[in-house]
């Protein structure tokens, strides 16, 4: 193999999205042969990292696997593959991509949800037409059922308020009786220490009018 076939060959593996490695193993030259070669092409290597990024996409690779195998940035990476998609005129995933890109579980899920039940496109138009019929209706009611709720727990807030308003005034109303029975029970001892002086007083003076009188 004369140099030009070489550098057609070189070329043509870093068309392929081959590595620098994979080319000089094949090709049998160093990284720096291959380097000048795709440079005179004007295969630079930024480019270089575009084909093979495409064409591992091709190969129907993840942009993870496309990350690991050519250690790029995952921005980078998944700019290639909205380019890749975007070249395969899939631009209409490429805008649902773009919105849901913050969040694409709920999307992820609906797709396996629909493959797991082994509907097809007619049944799946079919089945969001009525839960666009139905689905105003239910919001309607979720709203109807949330005021409801809040009304509600108004009222029972309401409640507790008043029930603890009337728990305290029945405690100062137990206070107010026990404070009472404390004062009756003192007023009472009072009473008996009083009878029981009035006693001793009339038995003195019982005692005095009995005793004779002397001449």
């Amino acid at each position: 193999m004369d140099r030009k076939q070489k550098e057609a060959l070189i070329v043509a593996l870093a068309e392929k999205g081959k590595t620098y490695r994979e080319i000089a193993k094949e090709a049998g030259v160093s990284p720096n042969t291959i380097k000048a070669v795709l440079n005179k092409a004007g295969i630079d290597e930024s480019t270089s990292i575009s084909s093979r990024a495409f064409g591992l996409f091709s190969e129907r690779k993840t942009p993870l696997e496309v990350a690991i195998k050519l250690n790029r940035e995952a921005n980078e990476v998944i700019r290639l593959h909205q380019e890749y998609f975007m070249l395969l005129g899939c631009t209409e995933f490429t805008k649902v991509y773009l919105q849901i890109k913050d969040n694409p579980w709920p999307y992820v899920n609906l797709v396996k949800l629909v493959q797991n039940a082994e509907m097809c496109d007619t049944e799946v138009l079919e089945l969001l037409k009525i839960a666009n019929g139905y689905l105003p209706r239910v919001r309607l009611e979720f709203d109807r059922l949330k005021e409801e709720k809040n009304s509600l727990e108004a009222q029972m807030n309401s409640w507790k308020a008043e029930l603890t308003n009337t728990v305290q005034i029945y405690q100062q109303f137990c206070d107010r009786i026990l404070g009472l029975k404390k004062r009756e029970d003192e007023l009472q001892l009072s009473i008996n220490e009083l009878e029981a002086k009035e006693a001793e007083l009339n038995e003195s003076s019982s005692q005095t009018l009995d005793v004779p009188h002397t001449v």
